[in-house]
């Protein structure tokens, strides 16, 4: 957010292995709800920002079935996420008063969040886009087209396990998708 709001590249400091100190190729998921909220597919301008700075990039888009998206944003960190788009981020469904189970109001937001990210490649012929639907077979097709490792693409749960006798040494967070 800082560096939209300065007009600096979205990941200037970001972009760096900090034990490599090599520079990172790619990133994913561009959106943190904490501690300033900012989505760059949802701010107005972030868009145009990565395009702005990063004239070659790919963006690349995974929808799934609506049901099992709002399922999954439901149980994210047993629900913190849609807590903090409403505390930290101001918003929540279609920028209007959704409910957590207020289908019709999130499903127009899935739906105008998908049509704003293909309107958008649409009039920026010079980025590179890819979209294909999230499935197991995803990390496999992820590599096929961007030459990305199938193993960097993985599933990730926020927090601790619901598991409380999971061995915390060797718990890790992400794991390959199967």
């Amino acid at each position: 957010r800082n560096n939209f709001l300065s007009n600096a590249p979205p990941f200037q400091g970001c972009d760096v292995d900090n034990k490599t100190k090599n520079v990172i190729q790619f990133y994913s998921d561009v959106g943190i709800p904490e501690p300033d909220c900012f989505y760059s597919s949802l701010h107005d301008g972030g868009l145009d920002h990565i395009a702005k700075h990063y004239p070659n990039a790919t963006i690349i888009m995974m929808p799934r079935e609506f049901g099992a998206w709002h399922k999954s944003v439901l149980k994210w960190g047993r629900g913190r996420l849609l807590r903090r788009w409403k505390k930290v981020c101001g918003f929540t469904g279609s920028f209007g008063t959704c409910v957590h189970n207020d289908l019709p109001c999130w499903k127009d937001f899935y739906d105008a969040h998908t049509k704003k990210i293909r309107d958008f490649v649409i009039n920026h012929p010079h980025l590179t886009y890819l979209e294909f639907p999230l499935h197991a077979s995803s990390p496999s097709v992820l590599e096929s087209y961007t030459g990305i490792s199938s193993s960097c693409f993985q599933h990730c749960r926020p927090g601790r396990p619901k598991d409380l006798n999971i061995d915390m040494r060797t718990y890790r967070k992400c794991q390959p998708i199967s």
